[in-house]
């Protein structure tokens, strides 16, 4: 997910160099800081519940299987794992999204050399 905000800014900003611009500690702090405040500010939202809860059907379930089989469909994961897990799942990856995007943004706006935008 980050390379895919990495590759959507590099095509809006038409940057012309083929080399990835130059990294610095501004554009992997703000990356680090946007992946984590993304992930907080969308587990915090009253409508996805991210409490560590054991789903009802796993509590009653007595006896786990001898051999694990791993779950086939996104919908059986769903069952399985529970909403909370997939929220989370969905806010690292939301996260990585927008972390990539802001630290090219930045990236090239203050590179200093080769691979200037257009």
């Amino acid at each position: 997910m980050w390379h895919q905000g990495q590759k959507l800014t590099l095509n809006s900003q038409k940057y012309s160099s083929s080399a990835p611009p130059e990294q610095f500690l501004l554009t992997y702090t703000a990356g680090i800081a946007t992946m984590i405040s993304t992930y907080f500010a969308i587990t915090s939202i009253p409508l996805f519940p991210t409490s560590s809860t054991t789903p009802n059907h796993l509590a009653k379930q007595q006896q786990l299987p001898q051999q694990f089989i791993p779950p086939q469909t996104l919908s059986e994961f769903y069952h399985r794992a529970g909403k909370p897990t997939l929220v989370r799942l969905g806010a690292v990856s939301i996260g990585c999204f927008f972390a990539g995007v802001v630290q090219t943004y930045l990236a090239v706006r203050y590179s200093g050399g080769g691979g200037n935008a257009k």
